[in-house]
């Protein structure tokens, strides 16, 4: 996730007027435009916002909790709770509580890649 928004610029909100480029068209001298900070910002920040959001959207309402993108993930509840809160009709979540990690895993990374259009990137192993 770093890797990839490392590359994108950080958002900053867009003005609907023309109103920067008159100014640099004019002839009177003013002081050098201010900088804005940015309200949004991929860098350095991605996987603490995706992470955020699997804790608010996905997991929280489950009960379940997730810390990290290590630990947290090895049952395969937690990818079958991100499931869940894109396509609830996927994902039977009593079921996945009572089954064997391995058979989590290779549920969800297989409804992600058939209904989600997810490629598999990972193996239950």
């Amino acid at each position: 996730i770093e890797e990839l928004t490392s590359h994108l610029p950080a958002l900053q909100p867009q003005s609907s007027s023309n109103s920067s480029v008159e100014s640099s068209n004019s002839t009177e001298t003013s002081s050098p435009p201010v900088k804005r900070k940015p309200r949004l910002s991929f860098q350095g920040g991605a996987k603490r916002a995706l992470l955020k959001w699997v804790q608010t959207t996905a997991t929280k309402r489950l009960g379940l909790d997730v810390k990290d993108f290590g630990p947290s993930w090895r049952t395969g509840v937690a990818f079958h709770a991100v499931i869940f809160a894109l396509q609830p009709h996927l994902v039977n979540m009593e079921r996945v509580w009572r089954r064997p990690n391995r058979e989590n895993l290779e549920e969800a990374f297989s409804l992600a890649e058939k209904e989600l259009g997810i490629p598999r990137l990972l193996d239950p192993e």
